[in-house]
């Protein structure tokens, strides 16, 4: 099995495993790709752009046990202050930001390199649920490749293997999960029509990133979300009612990528749904939605407190 899917697919999940399975048969024998989720990447410096403070743990995590330093930022701004003042080896750019975007700031990066301002340095746009029109407006601001959120370490593995081969990778032994657990995963709850509020197989992943003599991962990053998520939907409520579809979008795009990345996968596709009204600018019935994110939202509270009982709930 070359690659596998969680149901119901989403279309960006369904073009990186065709995209992975084709390049996967076209080099099968380089032993490079193969060993891409066992691979360590000693001091390769990574900038991180991105908002989120879930996502920022998640890949901060990642990228540690990969080997790697990351420096983050939080705004396009950011990353070309840093660029400016530090060398990197590879950028992982958020394409959604507040300030300045990732395009903005990928295609300022690429018309500095055209004036002589420095050397090309890879740009990998990462996005949360792709949308139609996504990859080609990475493309166009100048971006090397692309990254679908929620990502595994496998997948990040091989896209700083793809593109930071002048930097031999080192294969080290990682732990891998139990082969009979992922074949007896149980869902704690579901929602009122049988799906699970939470994937499990998402948690395990965070589960997988812990250090050993470090505090416990998945607390910090549902407490990180539980902290963040009321303030969201405050914001997107004032956002409703002032008519502001620009920022019910950004506001449902950061609401998203949380939840997805916690495994809360109804409760992102509903923040979606949000984010795509906002896109389009039509806002009718967008409150209607928004008690039903928010009544999503304390189901899925409840599930992962089940998931972290030493964890103080939010009130």
């Amino acid at each position: 099995i070359s690659q596998y899917l969680h149901k119901p697919v989403r279309q960006s999940d369904l073009y990186n495993a065709l995209v992975n399975t084709v390049n996967t048969v076209a080099v099968q024998n380089t032993p490079q790709v193969a060993a891409a989720s066992q691979a360590c990447f000693p001091g390769m410096k990574v900038l991180l752009a991105e908002d989120n403070p879930v996502n920022q743990e998640v890949a901060v995590s990642m990228l540690d046990l990969l080997g790697c330093s990351c420096q983050l930022a939080e705004t396009g701004r950011q990353v070309l202050a840093l660029l400016d003042s530090s060398r990197f080896d590879l950028v992982l750019m958020d394409c959604q930001m507040p300030e300045m975007d990732g395009f903005e700031a990928a295609a300022e990066i690429r018309r500095r390199e055209a004036a002589g301002q420095g050397v090309h340095i890879p740009v990998i746009a990462v996005t949360a649920n792709a949308m139609e029109g996504d990859r080609e407006q990475c493309i166009a601001a100048g971006m090397d490749d692309y990254l679908s959120k929620p990502f595994s370490q496998q997948q990040l593995a091989e896209i700083l293997q793809r593109w930071c081969q002048q930097r031999p990778a080192v294969e080290v032994q990682t732990p891998l999960p139990d082969a009979g657990q992922s074949d007896e995963v149980v869902l704690s709850a579901t929602t009122g029509s049988g799906e699970p509020l939470i994937d499990q197989a998402a948690l395990e992943n965070i589960r997988q990133l812990q250090r050993p003599g470090k505090p416990d991962l998945l607390e910090k990053i549902v407490t990180l979300f539980m902290n963040d998520s009321p303030g969201l939907l405050n914001a997107l409520r004032e956002a409703i009612e002032q008519g502001d579809a620009e920022q019910v979008r950004m506001h449902a795009h950061r609401f998203k990528s949380g939840s997805a990345n916690l495994g809360a996968l109804q409760l992102a596709e509903l923040c979606k749904q949000l984010e795509e009204m906002g896109r389009s600018k039509r806002l009718v019935n967008a409150l209607t939605l928004v008690n039903r994110v928010e009544h999503e939202f304390r189901e899925v509270s409840a599930a992962l407190q089940q998931e972290c009982p030493g964890r103080v709930a939010c009130g």
